[in-house]
């Protein structure tokens, strides 16, 4: 049973890639015809669309809003918040050692990030509003940021191939987010987790033929898990999950996830359903990248590396060690 699902998320996981680009560049295609569609009718009925649509007054509130200095610095505050709750997330080590996600490989965990910052950014995406998707801007520029100060700290990349690389990037977290956007909204449960579980073997775990199928499966389910507990929606029916807790909205506003527990990694069988597989234990005096509790590593604009404790706001250009009582 696991071998034929491992032969069909290896097959999803190919077929994912060339239907992205194709699906990405028909849209691109489509876009220059639409435009021309749309600013055909609008000039037909913009008196139509003024009244029934948008009233002055709205629209002036969205500009002053857009422009005000104050809502501009509290949104970036707002969207700062929220990255650095999926960058706190992306970056626990539970991931790397039960979870088996490669520690040293960027895009692996470039992977992992978008994850963590695809599910705020469906929360707000709830409210169809000015603010919302400005805040959605600056969640994403301060992810470009964060994004180009970790491939300036990569060895052997020169500063004139930092903005190519970005570029790459970029485009890959596109395809990564829309191909989440589509396995979640499935309806069919056996499609949506075959398709979520394809996302997560090439985005995350880079089609490692080593990795249970089990553990991505397990995976799959907390995805589905904590969207809901996030969005307070359904995976599948689009529909309020009423019967389940989800974060509430001035949490939310603060930047204060509360997560769901990590998924269950251990007793894990291999493809043939039968074997079990070992688990992992964590020995903390041979991880190089060991950090104590709390403490994050991160880069300047530059790609220097600093470490800071999000909760004590601590910062420290030196490695932190942990204190022995």
């Amino acid at each position: 049973m696991l071998s034929n699902a491992r032969s069909t998320l290896t097959t999803r996981a190919k077929a994912h890639m060339s239907a992205c680009r194709s699906r990405a560049a028909h849209r691109i295609s489509s876009v220059v015809p639409l435009s021309r569609s749309l600013h055909a009718t609008s000039t037909l009925h913009s008196d139509a669309n003024t009244d029934n649509n948008q009233s002055l007054s709205h629209r002036l509130s969205n500009i002053w809003s857009t422009y005000n200095i104050t809502d501009q610095r509290n949104r970036i505050e707002h969207a700062e918040r929220l990255f650095r709750a999926a960058q706190h997330r992306a970056s626990q080590k539970y991931w790397h050692v039960q979870g088996r996600v490669c520690p040293h490989e960027f895009r692996a965990h470039h992977g992992l990030l978008t994850l963590n910052v695809w599910l705020l950014n469906k929360r707000l995406m709830m409210k169809d509003d000015n603010n919302s998707k400005l805040v959605q801007e600056e969640l994403f520029d301060a992810f470009w940021n964060d994004t180009r100060a970790r491939i300036r700290a990569q060895d052997g990349i020169s500063e004139l191939m930092v903005n190519k690389h970005l570029t790459d990037m970029q485009q890959r977290t596109f395809q990564n987010c829309f191909l989440l956007d589509e396995g979640i909204g499935l309806s069919d449960e056996q499609a949506r987790k075959s398709e979520l579980g394809a996302v997560l073997y090439n985005y995350i775990y880079l089609k490692k033929e080593d990795v249970p199928t089990m553990l991505i499966m397990r995976f799959v389910d907390y995805i589905e898990e904590e969207y809901q507990n996030i969005t307070g929606m359904n995976a599948g029916t689009g529909g309020h999950d009423k019967s389940s807790y989800h974060l509430a909205q001035h949490f939310f506003d603060e930047g204060r996830i509360g997560w769901l527990d990590f998924p269950e990694f251990d007793n894990l069988l291999a493809d043939d359903g039968i074997t079990q597989i070992d688990d992992v234990i964590y020995n903390e005096k041979e991880d190089v990248n060991y950090l104590p509790d709390g403490w994050l590593k991160t880069y300047t604009d530059a790609g220097e590396t600093y470490y800071w404790h999000p909760h004590t706001l601590d910062v420290s250009w030196e490695k932190p060690v942990k204190k022995v009582l």
